[in-house]
């Protein structure tokens, strides 16, 4: 009676774990949707990854063409046919998709042939149809790709501008430095009147109270340094015509009142200050940048007649 019983239990489990709807067939199944999910993923990127730089390059949407090209430069694909091949095995010569509604890529990794379509879409997966694919594809659809070019010619006119501005602002710190040093050649150095030393960190928010007023000189220059391992390194200065400060009634800045100094020290280092002045002794700064440095300070300020 035991041996039937067990017999009888031997044959449910056998049952269980090798028919149809068993354990390993449903684990080799979901093995097998994962298996295919990645390929999908990454035949899905590779698409994606072409169409943004069909944009950097030419400015336009990619053609089937342009992916076709594309694909059978890939050394991770087992081939790129116009007709499903799924027994390729050969190398990748460059076909012409012009013409074609669709191509057909494998990848060598996995066992699946992707149908890709002229809209650039996934359309089957071992020739089983994607249905909506418009909706439920990873890569970029038509209006999606409008609205990243939009999105990008926004960018662009951004740098041109920051370009502009850049080039501007390249120009009034050579300009500066001309000016400063024609004025310090020739200006005695004897006539030039400290107003401020520190040796401290200058911080944000903090307001620099000089030891004159600065309306009774023609010139102001502003020495700036920053903070590494070496010590205070990356000396710098500014020139500023004391004409150029002015104040209202009530001591506040007007919008010509405004004023950075800044240094690339090299490409990695970078400091730079945004300063006003809250009246002819006191300079209010609201802001202070630096890039790979523990601090930047103004050191000292002179004043010129």
């Amino acid at each position: 009676m035991t041996i039937i019983i067990l017999l009888i239990l031997a044959r449910i489990t056998l049952a269980t774990l090798t028919g149809n709807n068993g354990l390993f067939s449903r684990s080799k199944e979901a093995r097998k949707e994962t298996q295919k999910a990645q390929a999908t993923d990454i035949v899905n990127l590779k698409i994606t990854n072409m169409q943004i730089n069909s944009w950097a390059e030419n400015e336009q949407m990619p053609t089937l063409q342009y992916l076709a090209d594309g694909f059978c430069q890939d050394k991770e694909m087992q081939y790129v046919e116009l007709k499903t091949q799924k027994t390729a095995s050969f190398l990748l010569p460059k076909i012409d998709a012009s013409k074609s509604e669709s191509i057909f890529v494998k990848l060598k990794e996995y066992p699946y042939e992707f149908e890709i379509n002229k809209s650039l879409q996934l359309a089957s997966i071992d020739g089983e149809k994607i249905t909506d694919t418009g909706s439920n594809s990873d890569n970029i659809n038509s209006e999606q790709y409008q609205a990243m070019l939009s999105t990008m010619s926004d960018m662009q006119k951004e740098i041109e501008t920051l370009k502009t501005n850049l080039a501007y602002a390249n120009n009034q710190i050579n300009s500066n430095k001309d000016e400063l040093n024609r004025i310090l050649t020739s200006v005695d150095v004897n006539t030039r009147t400290t107003l401020f030393s520190s040796n401290s960190v200058t911080s944000a928010g903090s307001t620099l109270t000089l030891n004159d007023d600065i309306s009774k000189y023609k010139y102001i220059i502003i020495y700036v340094d920053a903070l590494s391992d070496n010590g205070w390194y990356g000396k710098s200065s500014r020139l500023i015509n004391t004409s150029d400060i002015s104040l209202n009634n009530n001591t506040e800045l007007k919008p010509n009142c405004d004023f950075s100094i800044s240094e690339w020290v090299t490409q990695s280092y970078y400091f730079g200050f945004n300063f006003w002045f809250k009246d002819y002794k006191n300079i209010q700064i609201y802001t202070v940048n630096v890039k790979n440095y523990y601090g930047a300070r103004i050191y000292k300020i002179e004043g010129i007649n």
